[in-house]
């Protein structure tokens, strides 16, 4: 395979001055290259390819230069060399082809398509070549460029993006010809690629991905992956099947710890530079985080998963009077707990008592609805004994409860 790929559209008018032209598709690869044998048996030849069985490329149908022909072109010409034998090989509209030496050496492969066209079709196809390169090989290991050279304002561009995926907790995962990238999102994208081409790049409702992982974005990079004949989809196979399960394992795992983690920090930070986090409506991360935790607790209780005993170690719940505690210190404390805004007298009292006082409203339902599943018990609000109350009634209060 090739280490990079150029491709670069042009425009050449009609001499005559019509508004009808030339356009020029190229694709120049500095790869292995054809020799005549190859030529004669592979490129010319349907369903005959050497990359069967070869898991260090992509493409094993033998029909992938077919696709030239989507376009349909007027001509193709395709000069390519190996083995110290330099070729030309012209295909007419009609795919019949006369292949011929070259004199002047040439690296790798280079793939010219003429298509006819004005200069509203050149626009069209500049940006439509554009996307689905973006779409296809953003995430290719080759180095892929794009180039307008027929604009004034046409640049060189690089196609190729780091493989990552958007999304709360980015956790990635990696072993030898298996690279995973996921995270949680609201509206996923999942991507199944091999040599980081993509295979198949999906969202919305889809058979490809179970309901369970509905909100993980998630892309797969194998060399394990093929494509389907038609190119537009993943093969589902035992290899499909092995990368799914890695997934539904991080998802359920190292994921989940990835968002304890970030829950953990970002209370830390929130209760550093004031008494009490700010409601959950002013921050839509901090609710998010929590809804996603309650999420796995629940999930845990139906014995769908086994969270890590060091995530319920983790400092998530703000207190009032006191730094954030974790889930476990939660469910040790005697009687039940109280929720409070802000601090207050009464607060005092009740963190003298070794009440559990957490720094909350009562519209912070998400906070609430986490800790209500790890203790079983539902909060108390501490405004019901009333804040003007002196703190030495509140202590006796406590004594009757």
């Amino acid at each position: 395979g090739s280490s990079a790929v150029d491709i670069w559209l042009d425009f050449i008018p009609d001499e005559g001055g019509a508004g009808e032209g030339v356009i020029e598709i190229h694709v120049d690869d500095g790869g292995e290259g054809m020799s005549g044998e190859i030529i004669d048996s592979q490129l010319t030849t349907l369903f005959s390819s050497s990359k069967e069985n070869d898991l260090t490329k992509i493409g094993k149908f033998g029909i992938g230069f077919v696709s030239v022909f989507a376009l349909r072109p007027r001509a193709v010409l395709v000069h390519t060399g190996r083995d110290g034998e330099y070729w030309e090989v012209f295909f007419d509209q009609d795919r019949s082809f006369f292949k011929s030496r070259l004199e002047t050496p040439v690296e790798g492969t280079q793939i010219t398509l003429f298509v006819a066209g004005d200069r509203a079709r050149y626009t069209e196809l500049v940006a439509a070549s554009r996307e689905t390169i973006d779409h296809w090989c953003r995430h290719s290991e080759a180095e892929i460029s794009f180039e307008d050279r027929a604009s004034v304002d046409g640049e060189l561009v690089q196609i190729n993006r780091p493989f990552a995926v958007e999304g709360l907790c980015p956790t990635s995962f990696e072993r030898e010809g298996t690279q995973i990238v996921l995270a949680y999102s609201n509206t996923p994208a999942w991507g199944f690629y091999n040599k980081g081409l993509a295979l198949a790049v999906v969202r919305g409702k889809t058979d490809l991905v179970p309901p369970r992982l509905a909100h993980i974005a998630f892309r797969i990079k194998s060399r394990y992956l093929e494509h389907t004949l038609t190119r537009d989809n993943v093969i589902r196979d035992q290899n499909y099947d092995k990368a799914m399960a890695i997934v539904a394992k991080l998802a359920a795992t190292k994921l989940v710890a990835a968002l304890f983690e970030a829950l953990a920090e970002h209370t830390a930070s929130l209760t550093a530079t004031a008494a009490a986090p700010p409601p959950e409506r002013s921050d839509p991360l901090l609710r998010l985080l929590r809804e996603r935790a309650a999420d796995f607790l629940t999930r845990e209780q139906a014995g769908e998963l086994k969270l890590d005993p060091r995530l319920w170690q983790l400092p998530i719940i703000p207190r009032i009077g006191a730094p954030p505690c974790s889930l476990a210190e939660c469910r040790k404390q005697r009687g039940g707990w109280w929720l409070a805004p802000s601090p207050s007298p009464t607060c005092g009292a009740l963190h003298r008592d070794g009440q559990l006082v957490v720094a909350a409203g009562h519209r912070d339902t998400a906070l609430q609805n986490l800790l209500i599943l790890a203790t079983g018990k539902s909060p108390q609000l501490v405004e019901s004994l009333c804040t003007a109350t002196p703190a030495s009634a509140v202590e006796h209060v406590l004594d009757l409860v």
